[in-house]
């Protein structure tokens, strides 16, 4: 490993670090702060980090906008777990955050057709349960969604 992967590794291990202990996901300088390291050297890290589609990136930005499953705003899709509500940019990483922390959790979204309320409790161990008419549609393939991963 280069010490440049060895960086980047670090890197990401404070980010996921940020996320579990705070519930956020940090900003370049806070990671920069962190690792006791200049801003440059972190938003060089991004910037690989975003070319190797580890993290969506804000918009015309090296910050983060998705940490997959967790997303660093508010969205449609809210999920408690853990004791805090984390936010997805979709109902397939919603169902991803219980997993990705562990434990189980509850799902909050609406439905993009009608705009009901949608609840979908997830289990420890990634069942999840949700009334019988629940459907969650997938437009986009999966090889599809890094075309335009701000619409996917």
């Amino acid at each position: 490993m280069t010490d440049e992967e060895d960086f980047d590794r670090g890197v990401r291990a404070e980010i996921a670090r940020a996320i579990l202990e705070r519930g956020a996901i940090p900003k370049v300088g806070e990671i920069a702060r962190a690792q006791g390291r200049d801003r440059s050297e972190v938003e060089e890290a991004f910037a690989r980090m975003i070319e190797g589609r580890v993290f969506i990136p804000r918009q015309r930005s090296l910050e983060i906008l998705a940490y997959n499953p967790f997303c660093s705003e508010p969205t449609h899709f809210a999920v408690t777990a853990a004791d805090r509500t984390w936010w997805a940019i979709c109902a397939w990483d919603a169902l991803g955050v219980p997993a990705a922390l562990g434990v189980p959790g509850t799902i909050d979204a609406r439905c993009a057709d009608c705009t009901n309320a949608i609840r979908i409790e997830v289990g420890v161990d990634g069942k999840a349960s949700a009334p019988d008419h629940t459907v969650m549609q997938v437009a986009t393939p999966a090889r599809d969604f890094w075309k335009n991963i701000y619409r996917t």
